[in-house]
């Protein structure tokens, strides 16, 4: 797989940089890792790379190179929030809970309806005694 042999590659290149120390082909190395990382769709470990990588290159005050490991960094990041969204069920979808017939808010009106008409008649009987007298 070329992202296997890539991730192998940057590996060596990386450790002769540290055996060297020579922090600029260690940063480049560093962040060739991170790019195999993400050809292997491994986004964690390639947002890792890259925030070394990005570290190494702020020592070198290489602002173009800190740019790469960001961006980088930012699409290891949005591919492990796709990750967290499309996690796939192992369980089935639970079935819909099945609706009372009559739910709060009707029995809430009903009451309301019932207090309204119980209101009226009381007014229509008082009305009926104040003429009848």
């Amino acid at each position: 797989d070329d992202g296997d042999a890539a991730l192998q590659a940057a590996k060596e290149s990386r450790e002769l940089a540290e055996k060297f120390d020579d922090i600029g082909p260690e940063a480049a190395a560093q962040l060739a890792m991170a790019d195999a990382h993400m050809q292997r769709e491994s986004w964690k470990d390639a947002q890792e790379s890259a925030e070394d990588a990005k570290a190494l290159y702020a020592d070198l005050e290489d602002s173009i190179g800190q740019e790469d490991a960001e961006d980088i960094m930012r699409r290891a990041k949005m591919q492990l929030s796709r990750k967290w969204k499309k996690k796939p069920s192992e369980s089935k979808p639970k079935p819909p809970k099945a609706r009372a017939e009559r739910g709060m808010w009707t029995s809430v009106v009903e009451s309301l309806n019932k207090a309204s008409a119980d209101a009226h008649a009381s007014s229509r009987r008082r009305r009926e005694a104040l003429l009848t007298t």
